[in-house]
């Protein structure tokens, strides 16, 4: 074991004549204990999702396995995005301390929100008759794992079934507008489209209303 040794050496002639000499010994522990992460040294995890850290092992060369031993400070909040650092320290028994490890967890958001349409998912309205139907939008409804509501963009975009060119510059609720207003370009069938993003850039599926304009 660790200490101080005394090796004694002693010369003796043919007259019997003897000479004696120490020799001191001292047996340090001077190597650091080594730690080693179980897992990765940076890890991306899913907001609102509880964090579980997969910790590490600690070996010296003199007291062994000192995983028992290891001090961890996590500080890592799984209901937050941001970047944060999980240290791993141990000393031995003879006081020399390992190289402090660190592992860093990126909570992030990666789900998309959730987009769903009130109402139904087709409208025909009678623009003919003397007082012609009119459409009013019935709204929808969106949630997210992290981003609240009010912090959710939802565009809504709106064209005629036969083509991908969206008609800009009119709100949906002025679709049967524009068809007065354009009779011969107004009737058809047209599809509304809804997407939402959260405030971390994911984009829900996209949802389509129909409504069919018609003359009859």
């Amino acid at each position: 074991g660790l200490g101080t040794y005394r090796i004694k050496y002693t010369a003796t002639d043919g007259s019997g004549n003897s000479t004696v000499k120490y020799r001191n010994i001292n047996l340090q522990d001077t190597s650091i204990p080594v730690i080693t992460l179980i897992g990765s040294s940076s890890i991306n995890h899913e907001v609102m999702t509880t964090y579980s850290d997969q910790g590490a092992t600690a070996y010296d060369n003199n007291d062994g396995d000192l995983t028992s031993s290891i001090v961890t400070v996590n500080n890592v909040n799984d209901t937050t995005t941001g970047t944060y650092q999980i240290t791993y320290n141990v000393v031995d028994s003879s006081g020399n301390n390992a190289v402090e490890v660190i592992r860093n967890v990126i909570v992030e958001d990666t789900t998309a929100p959730t987009l769903t349409l009130q109402g139904d998912a087709s409208y025909t309205l009678n623009v003919g008759k003397q007082v012609p139907d009119t459409y009013t939008e019935p709204g929808w409804l969106v949630s997210d794992n992290y981003s609240q509501p009010e912090n959710i963009t939802v565009e809504v975009d709106y064209f005629k079934s036969a083509t991908t060119t969206s008609i800009t510059g009119q709100p949906v609720s002025e679709i049967t507008k524009l068809m007065s207003q354009q009779p011969e370009n107004g009737l058809g069938i047209y599809r509304i489209k809804y997407t939402a993003s959260d405030e971390a850039g994911n984009v829900a599926t996209s949802l389509f209303r129909t409504v069919h304009l018609e003359d009859s």
